[in-house]
């Protein structure tokens, strides 16, 4: 039986999709199964019109989706006593304890406006990341989403066998001046454990530092793999009142934009944890090149810009 909503690409190679005809609120297992297959295809999936939707629906739809809600006392309390940090974010309850509300305005400017994966300096960072915009500016406030399976595949293979098989350190920085109180370690290539697909397991805003290899060493071989975050793996949300944006926070990184302060931007948003594994995160077994069919038709929907973006990669000075 075919899907009984309608999909559309909507972003770079295999990175966003739009959903209409589809209403979260009564939405049947059926259709969930579905939405789930998509979600881990595109990564990140937009479902429109969803202007009705509840805060108790919402938490609903994270139940079925699987994992561990957050509630948003355990929001406020994991890492390094992160209460100020949390709330300076504009983070609040809503009155449903696994629904968080993000709010900004005149008093509370944005300032997520970095890109990141969220909470990876957590043993177990969430899987998956929903939110219902209920307020909008009229201008501005989108939401970008870089790929990091393209930025893996599409890195030179100097990085790559610099990278292979080691592990990077994660920490709340909860402002430039002050060091994070506990820093985690997390593969710096992995194994998607429901695609298999490789992906930069980094980020620039709470990746510090590489283990085993001298801090300046290390610092460049992060900067040149973020340096392949280039437009052409990314997605540029423009968001409409009513949207449900769900993704996949183990592929993608993601920035908000804060550039419509002091103007109104509100939202409701759940995460869950799958903490059924072992570990969060599988290394990458191998190393991976270009050579490999699957990787070629993957690259091909860049319709030939990767192969230019390659040539303005270069990369030396890590021994």
């Amino acid at each position: 039986m075919p899907r009984r909503y309608t999909l559309n690409p909507c972003g770079s190679g295999d990175l966003g999709a739009v959903i209409t005809d589809l209403d979260l609120a009564t939405i049947l297992e059926y259709d969930l199964e579905y939405l789930k297959h998509d979600w881990l295809k595109y990564k990140v999936i937009v479902i429109k019109n969803q202007h009705d939707l509840t805060a108790e629906q919402f938490a609903r739809l994270g139940e079925q989706w699987g994992g561990e809600l957050e509630f948003h006392e355990q929001q406020l309390e994991r890492g390094n006593n992160r209460v100020g940090h949390e709330e300076g974010l504009g983070i609040k309850s809503t009155g449903h304890p696994a629904i968080h509300s993000i709010h900004h305005n005149r008093e509370s400017p944005a300032v997520e406006n970095y890109w990141h994966m969220d909470t990876s300096y957590l043993e177990y960072p969430p899987f998956v990341t929903a939110i219902h915009m209920l307020e909008k500016p009229a201008h501005g406030g989108d939401t970008l989403f870089a790929d990091t399976n393209a930025m893996y595949e599409n890195m030179n293979s100097i990085l790559k066998e610099k990278a292979q098989g080691k592990t990077a350190r994660h920490g709340a920085r909860l402002d430039k001046d002050t060091p994070p109180e506990k820093l985690v370690a997390h593969p710096l290539i992995m194994v998607h454990p429901e695609t298999g697909l490789y992906h930069l397991n980094a980020n620039p805003y709470f990746t510090l530092h590489v283990d085993g290899m001298e801090e300046r060493q290390g610092f460049m071989l992060l900067r040149h793999m973020f340096d392949n975050n280039f437009p052409e793996f990314q997605y540029r949300h423009v968001w409409e009142q009513g949207d449900v944006l769900i993704w996949d926070n183990r592929s993608v990184w993601h920035y908000a934009v804060s550039d419509y302060w002091p103007k109104e931007r509100k939202l409701q948003r759940w995460i869950s944890f799958d903490t059924s594994r072992a570990q969060a995160f599988d290394m990458a077994p191998i190393m991976l090149d270009d050579s490999r069919d699957d990787i070629k038709r993957r690259n091909s929907k860049y319709r030939g810009q990767v192969q230019r973006l390659k040539h303005r990669t270069g990369f030396n000075g890590i021994d």
